[in-house]
């Protein structure tokens, strides 16, 4: 909300799929607004965090990146770390 789509009156899109081929937990989150994206995401802690965070603790993977119109953030994860036994 600082810096993203919900500080410019854009729109944020938040869709996830379970992938059970792949065994994975799969998140995808769209911004969409009308001021500048950048070229390249670096930099800061947020962004270090996102980059990071599920990789080392979760054992998945993540992407941060520009698109068009905004950012994209795409992350997968095992489904064993998503999924309670039943």
């Amino acid at each position: 909300s600082k810096h993203g789509a919900l500080a410019r009156s854009g729109t944020v899109t938040l869709r996830w799929m379970v992938d059970e081929m792949a065994d994975e937990f799969r998140l995808c989150w769209r911004e969409r607004h009308d001021g500048p994206v950048p070229d390249v995401i670096d930099g800061g802690f947020g962004v270090e965090v996102l980059r990071s965070a599920i990789p080392y603790e979760l054992g998945g993977s993540a992407d941060l990146r520009a698109c068009e119109g905004g950012l994209c953030f795409d992350a997968s994860v095992p489904l064993a770390l998503v999924v309670m036994p039943s």
